[in-house]
C-alpha cells in the first residue's frame, strides 16, 4: 500500500487512538445501558431487602427497620434495626451495667476452660486459652477474648466485646452489648438482642445462624454465608 508519509501518520495516529480507547469500550456501554436498580424502599412491614443473585441479601445503610424473614439468606446487613424472624423481637434496654466498651489495660488471664456458673457476675475483661462457658442468667460485666469456643447459655448477658477464635453459640435470650468477632461459625438462638438504638454493635463471623425474633442494631456481616433459622413450632 502506497500512501505518502503524512497518510502513514495519520493511520499511525488512528491506530494509537483505537489502542487506548478499546479498553474503555464496555464501561461506556455499561454507561449507555443504564442498568442502575431503582431505589430500595422500606415498607409498611420494615423490610428493605436487595437479593442477590444465589437468593442471598445485601442490605448497606438502610434507614429504617430491616426484617430478614425464616429461611432467608444473607452476607451483610446493615441498619439502624435489624429484625429476624417473627416477633415478638427481643430489644435491649439499658441498666445499671452499661456498656463496658473499652478492653481493660490489665485483664484477667485463664490458661484454660473458664465457667461463669449459673445466675453469677463476672466483673472485668477476660482472656481465656481454653473454653469460655456461660451458663444460664450469668453475666459477664466486661469484654472477653477466647481462644476457644464460646457457649452461652439461655439469659446470658455479655456487657462488652467478645472475640473469639473458634465456635461461639448463643443461648435464647441472651444479651451482646459489644462487638462480636468470631473466626469460624456464630450461632444465635431465638429471641437475642445484639445492641440497641443507641449502641450499635458489629457482628461478624465466617458462617452465622440467626433465630427467629432476634434483633440486631447496627451491621451483622457473615463472611461466606448467613442464614435466618425458622423457630420450631
Amino acid at each position: 500500500m502506497n500512501l505518502p508519509s503524512w497518510g502513514w501518520a495519520i493511520l499511525l495516529l488512528v491506530l494509537t487512538l483505537v489502542w487506548f480507547v478499546l479498553p474503555l469500550v464496555p464501561a461506556f456501554w455499561e454507561l449507555w445501558r443504564n442498568r442502575d436498580a431503582d431505589p430500595v424502599e422500606v415498607d409498611p412491614l420494615g423490610s428493605a431487602l436487595i437479593p442477590l443473585s444465589d437468593g442471598s441479601l445485601d442490605v448497606d445503610g438502610a434507614a429504617g427497620p430491616v426484617r430478614l424473614a425464616a429461611g432467608q439468606r444473607f452476607y451483610r446487613v446493615q441498619g439502624s434495626c435489624i429484625r429476624f424472624g417473627r416477633g415478638p423481637w427481643l430489644e435491649d434496654r439499658p441498666d445499671a451495667l452499661g456498656v463496658h466498651v473499652a478492653f481493660d489495660e490489665r485483664p484477667t488471664t485463664h490458661a484454660g476452660s473458664l465457667t461463669i456458673p449459673r445466675g453469677q457476675t463476672l466483673q472485668g475483661s477476660q482472656v481465656v486459652h481454653g473454653d469460655l462457658v456461660m451458663e444460664e442468667s450469668s453475666v459477664l460485666d466486661g469484654s472477653a477474648k477466647v481462644h476457644g469456643q464460646v457457649r452461652m447459655a439461655r439469659g446470658c448477658l455479655v456487657t462488652g466485646t467478645v472475640f473469639g477464635m473458634d465456635r461461639m453459640a448463643v443461648g435464647p435470650g441472651g444479651r451482646l452489648r459489644g462487638t462480636v468477632s468470631v473466626q469460624e461459625s456464630l450461632h444465635i438462638a431465638a429471641h437475642c438482642a445484639l445492641g440497641w438504638a443507641d449502641q450499635p454493635v458489629s457482628v461478624s463471623a465466617r458462617r452465622i445462624v440467626v433465630g427467629e425474633g432476634t434483633t440486631v442494631h447496627g451491621v451483622i456481616w457473615a463472611l461466606i454465608q448467613g442464614r435466618v433459622e425458622a423457630e420450631a413450632a
